[in-house]
């Protein structure tokens, strides 16, 4: 048993709070705290820097052996006036919040006494640096420990205990609160410059919904009340290069813009680092309306980000991880051997959160997809000289025998079909074949891991024959503990994930319909420390058992498996110009599919990207939506679009159908702007700053040839206080007799999961239009029935399409993905 006694200012005491709170944790580990217990045996004390001095005219024992120091400062350096205490022998370790992430910026000049006020502009004749008289050295800086998470204190509780907030209600755009009034006057200056700032963008930006409450006019609940539909929160430094504000926006799950703070090191999480939880901007605030337009321009992404932060931070009240920690931490100090037994946890990453975001405040579905090339052998054929290639996240753990003929799996109670098939892009897909045993019918594989806990993707494509239904297993060698969960591939979900045993979690799992009935499946969870990882692939009853007695003939197919380490999972799309051919039949995609997933390939690349560009994928990433609409445009003469927003949909059409005309309108200016700029590279596109009514009119006066065209329109210009959609419906039926007119943010009957637009009292749906559509004609009435959601920015959007003429009415393959409806607008009534 370790006994620590804490000897602390009691002023200071929320600092440490987070200890006492994981007491009995730490005692299963024995390790016994004690609280400011100057006559109980101990056998190491955390003394307070401040205390130290006090206490050793007092002669207390604990300050005069060896100890540990908790510095009282809150700055990345060490404080000039402790520097004597650190070098001293009896200094065993030296306990901060936060450090300097390079070292030897300890011994840089100083303003005031801080590092970071020496980053802020300032006169040297008024604000003189100073160099410090007592270096730090290397056995110094190996003193120095970050066992306080600044995340955890009990100051932030309140606003843990908050659910955060969806993107669509934070109504406020920036927010900026708190003192600026300061003993030092350039700390002053620096906070007061943030404001004054903030105030500018505000004026020159009207039409941003800006807050700054400075002084203490705000109580805490206004605060934390605020900062829920905030969607932005500007914060300045404080006394060390963060502030508290900085994590309760986080908390608060704002997207945080501050002065660079990435020399700043912290632990769980270490928040600043390679500055990917918030925005940095320039210490005196100069592009911060750059800053704050770049977020607002994209801000589904940057909010999900800023789930992704929050998530994270949630970890930083995780008692099992705190207690591991300091107990490996006090062992370390004190110079003794930890238990085998007590596990390590690995750092807080910002990626590995991401599923921990609820599917509401993010724009879930499939994680990040690198882009695949083939060779005739299936296997990656991506040069690292290739013009903008993207990297494969992660290597495939099969290897070269990943292939279920390869002789490497077990194939248990099941055989497979001799004559292989082609699936998306070349793959070759294996049929599992069931046989009579009552029990499982599964492949399986082993392969030897690392002794400690590790994060694992297992993806495949596969698709249905007779069975339909595949269960997963990831787990010991034994399979006793585990993670699993299953797929249905004639719904398109995933059902019954779950654990078995201590230390395994699922992760998070999904899955994408390809070409001609093909599914690409993932599932990623984190193991045990256990040293082998054993994969079990098995098809499921209709019941949801593996366990089940075969007929000795049915299966369905399997291929492309891969294994990798981390959690998100490298997706093989069908790029391939030239697929492999299998048992003598050509499996190429069609066109429309090879497109979109090129495109949905990039758009993934982009958002995972180190760059962070802001531009996304057209028709919201929704992949089954950009199949439905690519199938009509491959049959396309023209595309017409109203509400360009950004530009993103008409530049995917435009790169992808070189030779269709692209017309599009907006009718805010600085949107126009932003879409003109991503346009202009392409030659088939005219983009016009106008009503979309108007914009209708003078496309059919300009170019009358329209009406016999066969043209695809897509109508996305409603917004609050201007809703033209039922003029647009008049214009194009009366006008046209080829053409396919698509409707986004339309509600979709019988299917509540996708988002439609409501302006009250009208909402978009078929009641709204249907008086609009020319009379007596014969329309196809076109609605998704889709489940799966593919886009990484935006939840699932509702659309109809409206077809008249000679149209191919659904994608090869995805026939059963959409609902087809005839009707036949009643004739106009002809008055007496």
């Amino acid at each position: 048993m370790i006994t620590i006694d804490f000897v602390y200012d009691p002023r200071y005491a929320d600092r440490f709070e987070p200890f006492f709170r994981i007491k009995d944790q730490l005692a299963d580990l024995s390790v016994r705290l004690l609280d400011n217990a100057p006559g109980a045996s101990s056998d190491v004390a955390i003394v307070q820097s401040h205390l130290v001095g006090e206490l050793r005219g007092k002669k207390d024992t604990r300050v005069l052996r060896p100890m540990i120091v908790n510095e009282r400062a809150d700055q990345e350096t060490i404080a000039f006036p402790n520097r004597g205490l650190l070098k001293e022998p009896n200094t065993l370790a030296w306990l901060k919040e936060c450090t300097i992430r390079d070292p030897s910026l300890h011994n840089a000049p100083h303003v005031g006494g801080y590092y970071h006020y020496n980053v802020i502009a300032h006169d040297p004749s008024k604000y003189p640096e100073q160099v410090p008289d007592v270096k730090v050295d290397a056995s110094d800086i190996a003193k120095i420990r970050l066992p306080f998470s600044v995340a955890s204190y009990s100051r932030f509780a309140r606003l843990r205990a908050r659910p955060s907030v969806e993107a669509r209600l934070r109504n406020v755009d920036a927010f900026m609160w708190g003192t600026v009034k300061s003993a030092h006057p350039l700390y002053q200056e620096h906070r007061a410059s943030g404001c004054r700032a903030l105030a500018n963008v505000a004026a020159s930006n009207p039409h941003y919904n800006v807050l700054l409450g400075v002084g203490r006019g705000l109580g805490d609940s206004e605060v934390h009340d605020i900062l829920f539909r905030s969607k932005i929160v500007v914060s300045q430094f404080g006394h060390s290069m963060s502030s508290y504000k900085d994590w309760e926006a986080l908390y608060a799950g704002c997207v945080l813009i501050r002065p660079d703070a990435s020399l700043q090191q912290n632990y769980l999480p270490d928040v600043f680092k390679d500055n990917e939880w918030y925005v940095p901007c320039a210490p005196d605030f100069s592009d911060l309306e750059q800053k704050m337009a770049m977020v607002l321009e994209d801000y589904p992404r940057y909010f999900e980000r800023a789930q992704i932060a929050r998530s994270a931070l949630m970890e930083s009240t995780n008692a099992d991880r705190l207690a591991s920690d300091f107990y490996h931490m006090i062992c370390d100090v004190l110079n003794e051997a930890p238990s085998a037994s007590v596990r390590r946890f690995a750092p807080i990453e910002p990626a590995s959160y991401r599923e921990a975001v609820p599917d509401n405040l993010k724009g879930a579905g499939q994680p990040s997809v690198a882009r695949e090339y083939f060779s005739n052998t299936g296997h990656n054929a991506m040069s690292n000289d290739d013009a903008g290639a993207t990297p494969l996240r992660g290597e495939n753990l099969f290897g070269a025998t990943a292939d279920l003929g390869s002789g490497a799996w077990a194939i248990v109670r099941s055989q497979l079909d001799p004559a292989p098939i082609g699936g998306p892009g070349g793959v070759v897909g294996r049929r599992l074949v069931e046989d009579t045993s009552a029990s499982t019918h599964d492949f399986r594989r082993i392969l030897p891991k690392e002794s400690v806990q590790e994060d694992y993707v297992l993806s495949f494509m596969a698709k249905p024959k007779e069975r339909s239904l595949v269960q997963v297993w990831l787990g010991s060698s034994t399979q006793a503990e585990r993670a699993q969960i299953s797929f249905d591939l004639l719904r398109g979900r995933t059902l019954n994930a779950r654990t078995q045993g201590k230390g395994w979690a699922n992760l998070g799992a999904g899955m994408s319909c390809l070409d001609d009935g093909w599914w690409w499946c993932w599932t990623a969870v984190r193991t045990d420390d256990t040293s082998h990882l054993a994969t079990l692939v098995a098809l499921e009853a209709p019941d949801g058992n593996i366990g089940f007695g075969g007929d000795g003939s049915s299966g369905m197919w399997f291929g492309n498996l891969r294994l990798e380490k981390g959690r998100v999972p490298t997706f093989v799309l069908p790029t391939a110009s030239n697929p492999v051919p299998v048992s003598g039949k050509d499996t190429g995609a069609t066109k429309d599919a090879v497109k979109v997933s090129v495109e949905m390939g990039e758009y993934y690349d982009r958002y995972f990207s180190t760059t962070r560009s802001r531009e996304i994928a057209g028709f919201h990433g929704d992949y089954f939506l950009m199949r439905y609409m690519f199938n009509l445009l491959e049959q396309a003469d023209t595309f017409v679009e109203t509400g360009s927003l950004s530009g993103d949909t008409v530049g995917t059409v435009a790169r992808n159908f070189p030779d269709v005309d692209c017309h599009t309108c907006e009718l805010d200016e600085r949107n126009f702007s932003i879409t003109r700029r991503r346009t202009e590279q392409y030659a088939n596109v005219t983009a016009s700053n106008e009503p979309s009514p108007d914009f209708l009119y003078s496309l059919y006066d300009r170019q009358p040839e329209l009406k016999t065209r066969r043209v695809v329109f897509w109508l996305d210009a409603h917004a609050r206080g201007a809703l033209p959609l039922p003029q647009e419906v008049e214009k194009i039926t009366a006008s046209g007799t080829e053409f396919c007119v698509a409707i986004d943010d339309f509600q979709v009957p019988g299917r509540p999961y996708f988002q439609f637009d409501s302006y009250p009292p009208l909402q978009l749906n078929w009641d709204l239009i249907q008086p609009y559509l020319k009379a007596g004609r014969k329309y196809k009435i076109v609605y998704p029935k889709y489940e799966t959601h593919t886009s990484l920015h935006a939840p699932r959007v509702g659309w109809i399409v409206v077809v008249a003429g000679d149209w191919k009415l659904a994608p090869d393959g995805l026939k059963d993905l959409y609902d087809v409806f005839d009707y036949e607008s009643p004739p106009e009534m002809l008055s007496a």
